[in-house]
């Protein structure tokens, strides 16, 4: 048994000038500051502690400054430190520093809605400003990964509204207690501040978990009595059996495009099709003629004249597949490589790929479909291989296959490298690679130079 001559101590770090600064607060961090502590030894730690409940365990002896991370939004802080020594003796408390968390920023995603339908008309952000006659709701949701029991919204301007809606995700003005919009009263002119405070429970209890303001303005309403003019340099091409690409000119308006719609004979085909200037047609009918034109909306939901008019013809499915591949030859064998060659196939469209199988079984995807020679790799040595090729057209038609080419790898050979100069007479060194000893006798285990 060994005995350490080190006298034992139980002399508790002291605190001298322990005093605890707190700064730069947001709402999870904070930094804090102190004045060390002194020790017969020397102080090896610290410790902080919130309301006398242990928090860090450990933030380094040879610090005065330490950042903490990870609190919650908008909470009451009551933090000491404690000076710690080697042989874990604990000082007493520091001064406390109290401090609150500023509330959580960006907690929710804001909407403005259209009651009359549920779309939205735009994002709902601080210094919005909006015309009063389409101002009926807007959608409160919370942030995705936010746990919130309710929400209380409450405007202040020259209309004042309170309220408090229980359960995540959505809270908002004008619904029915369901999660269904409807139109509210327009907002009279004037300025309004919406604040949206989370909480931890229903009804507005609980830990605050978050809180947005939001301040935006609402406009005098002006009725628009003018409609867009018609989008121009109407285009239809690549015109397939069921779609077509479209493209135009865009219209303008005094207050602006909402959205293109798109019309066949009159009819309307494809609705709120966005705001860009072209678009990708599907769901055709193959072999069906078409006569097709554009029209504007504006945000109050004027209509423009149709624009020109394209008419086409979608085409008939392409059903028929390429002709078969001929010749199909293999050269250059090796032990893990073989070029293929072949006549190409044809098509009534085009053949764009071929693909190569092995005894009926897929091998390779693709080769391309401009060639007709491909070295195949990575084979296998001293392997019997019996491939046929395919063509392959845009529409996926798989030709039958071409004729069969039966080959066999070659053996794998062994490598022999020699170090040294073999035109005089001295030790060398020779180095090979050995056959199996699982495949060759033991009577042919010698080896001679």
């Amino acid at each position: 048994m060994k005995f350490s001559n080190t006298p034992f101590r139980n002399v508790l770090t002291t605190i001298f000038l322990l005093i605890c600064i707190q700064f730069n607060i947001t709402a999870t961090t904070v930094d804090l500051n102190w004045t060390t502590s002194t020790d017969n030894i020397g102080v090896v730690d610290y410790r902080v502690y919130n309301n006398d409940v242990l928090f860090l365990s450990s933030v380094g002896g040879n610090v005065t400054t330490y950042p903490i991370t990870s609190l919650s939004p908008n909470t009451e802080y009551n933090v000491t430190i404690r000076g710690i020594d080697d042989q874990g003796n604990e000082s007493d408390n520091s001064n406390v520093q109290t401090f609150f968390t500023t509330p959580s920023t960006n907690f929710f995603t804001l909407q403005h809605i259209k009651g009359s339908d549920d779309s939205v008309i735009t994002g709902f952000v601080d210094g919005y400003t909006n015309v009063a006659s389409n101002f009926t709701t807007f959608n409160v949701s919370a942030t995705t990964g936010t746990t919130i029991g309710s929400a209380t919204l409450t405007l202040t301007g020259a209309l004042s509204i309170s309220k408090t809606e229980n359960g995540s995700p959505y809270a908002l003005f004008g619904d029915n207690g369901k999660g269904d919009f409807y139109d509210g009263e327009d907002l009279t002119v004037g300025s309004y501040t919406l604040t949206v405070t989370a909480f931890s429970d229903k009804n507005g209890t609980g830990t605050q978990l978050g809180q947005d303001i939001i301040n935006f303005t609402v406009t005098a309403n002006t009725t628009d009595t003018e409609a867009p003019t018609k989008p121009t340099n109407f285009i239809a091409n690549d015109i397939t059996a069921t779609t077509a690409n479209l493209s135009w000119t865009a219209s303008t308006d005094n207050v602006g495009i909402a959205s293109y719609k798109i019309y066949n004979s009159g009819s309307l085909i494809a609705t709120s099709i966005g705001t860009e200037t072209t678009h990708n047609l599907t769901g055709l009918t193959a072999p069906t003629s078409y006569s097709l034109a554009i029209k504007a909306f504006d945000t109050s939901g004027k209509i423009s004249n149709a624009s020109n008019t394209q008419s086409f013809t979608t085409s008939i499915p392409d059903t028929t597949a390429p002709s078969i591949p001929t010749n199909l030859a293999a050269s250059n064998v090796t032990a893990t490589s073989v070029d293929l060659n072949w006549t190409t196939s044809t098509d009534n469209i085009g053949v764009v790929d071929y693909r190569v199988y092995n005894n009926d079984v897929l091998f390779l995807s693709s080769v391309g479909g401009n060639v007709t020679t491909y070295p195949i790799t990575s084979l296998s040595p001293n392997t019997e291989y019996n491939v046929t090729i395919r063509g392959i057209d845009d529409q996926g038609n798989e030709s039958d296959n071409s004729n069969y080419q039966d080959f066999t790898t070659l053996e794998a050979t062994n490598s022999i490298s020699v170090t040294g100069d073999l035109n005089q007479y001295h030790k060398t060194t020779l180095t090979f690679d050995a056959l199996s000893l699982s495949e060759v006798p033991a009577t042919y285990l010698n080896y001679r130079m």
